[in-house]
């Protein structure tokens, strides 16, 4: 059961009686609008906040005591930007794991054999990554999970198990969607924030800042500055002595189904 479910049942049970004790005492029913309101705010906060795993289980660092660090791109890949990543993971002797979208998969089809041939991990980050996206139901977000998968296999001969929720956001619907179909969610504990802004040191000031082994790095290998973040990340990582390892490795799952 997850958190989510459990704190839905103790809040409805608690407004029932909430409610009861108004009735009976003949009190204003506005009472009851400020703990709903409340309550409302907070699962909107813990949907934008993968790690506190509110509607489902989302791995967002490694193993306990495991060494090293794990750079994960998402939203790709891109017809220019991703190969130049690709070149600068080469370059490091880095491996990455990409957490592709369909239709961009569809369309780079090259790309993403070039991303699975260089030996980096690739997940899926659904197919449309549409605005509207986190508002969609079950049977919809499993739609969305199974033609990204479906596209992906075809393309490198290989199921993803990892999926990164679009935007970070989960809902109970996503959660459903996750369990049906037997995915892995993976999320973060160190995020660029490279879409925000494009000065390229505040973006790798913000990423090293609490940079430390076991951490899962998200960046975007869509932008302009995409290459110069990865690039000056890489050179300060080595400088803390810090290793870059595959994911897979870092939190010791499977990263393709059997």
């Amino acid at each position: 059961m997850s958190a989510y479910v459990r704190k839905s049942i103790a809040f409805w049970a608690s407004t029932v009686v909430l409610v009861v004790f108004l009735v009976l005492n003949d009190a204003s029913p506005f009472w009851v609008i400020i703990p709903i309101l409340i309550f409302g705010l907070y699962v909107t906060y813990n949907s934008f906040h993968i790690e506190q795993n509110f509607f489902l289980e989302s791995i967002v660092s490694g193993k306990p005591k495991k060494k090293g660090i794990a750079i994960t791109f998402d939203d790709g890949p891109n017809n220019t930007i991703t190969p130049k990543v690709l070149a600068l993971l080469d370059k490091y002797n880095a491996k990455a794991s990409f957490f592709c979208i369909g239709k961009n998969a569809e369309e780079y089809k090259e790309i993403l054999q070039q991303i699975d041939r260089a030996g980096h991990t690739i997940g899926s980050h659904s197919f449309s990554h549409d605005k509207w996206i986190d508002f969609l139901f079950t049977k919809k977000w499993i739609n969305e999970i199974e033609l990204a998968n479906n596209t992906i296999e075809s393309i490198i001969g290989k199921r993803p198990r990892f999926f990164r929720p679009p935007y970070g956001v989960t809902t109970y619907h996503l959660a459903k969607a996750i369990k049906r179909t037997k995915m892995l969610s993976i999320g973060w504990n160190i995020r660029s924030l490279d879409t925000m802004n494009n000065n390229v040191l505040e973006i790798v000031n913000r990423s090293t800042e609490n940079l430390k082994d076991g951490c899962i790095v998200l960046f975007h290998d869509n932008l302009d500055w995409s290459c110069d973040v990865l690039e000056e990340f890489l050179i300060r990582t080595q400088k803390l002595g810090l290793q870059v390892v595959p994911l897979p490795e870092l939190i010791e799952e499977k990263a393709y189904e059997d």
